[in-house]
């Protein structure tokens, strides 16, 4: 049980092949992003018990081949996989415009390129929340229409909430 609850459901190449990040992001600062994305947000919506289920199931097969039932398939595959990508996305839009140092926070540069300021990292962020906030949503209404043992009686979960996105307006 120890080993599965390091287990990622998305990798660092699921985001560079499903999003706009580009290929020379490091996978360290994408892997902070998904870590964020599914144990914190994921976590949030579909609840602790069904959270580390699926993630057991994952690692099963992954480790001794054990097959997934269709119903987890279903929900990994096109409700929890693309959301990750999705809110991946929207957590690595600060750390890469955005750098803690000694002397403070401070905005990365580079010789050959201009970096946004930070009004243009809070729109790209928002526009990026939007599109979470849809697969979130969709991933809400899968779960709500199909029976999972792990959701009875939890209460750790937020499947009578939809999100929704508040307007950033400069």
């Amino acid at each position: 049980m120890t080993e599965e609850r390091f287990t990622y459901l998305i990798s660092a190449d699921d985001v560079k092949g499903g999003s706009f990040v580009n290929y020379n992001v490091t996978d360290d600062l994408i892997a902070d992003a998904i870590r964020i994305a599914q144990d914190t947000y994921l976590r949030d919506v579909i609840g602790c018990n069904l959270l580390m289920s699926v993630k057991g199931k994952v690692y099963r097969n992954i480790t001794s081949g054990e097959a997934i039932e269709e119903k987890y398939l279903t929900l990994i595959d096109d409700y929890i996989v693309p959301y990750l990508v999705a809110e991946a996305q929207v957590q690595i839009c600060e750390p890469l415009a955005l750098k803690l140092r000694n002397v403070g926070v401070t905005s990365t540069d580079d010789t050959n390129i201009r970096t946004a300021d930070i009004e243009a990292v809070k729109r790209l962020e928002n526009s990026l929340k939007t599109f979470a906030v849809d697969k979130v949503n969709r991933l809400i209404d899968f779960l709500n229409a199909n029976e999972f043992e792990e959701l009875q009686g939890c209460k750790c979960h937020k499947l009578n909430k939809k999100a929704n996105i508040g307007l950033w307006l400069k």
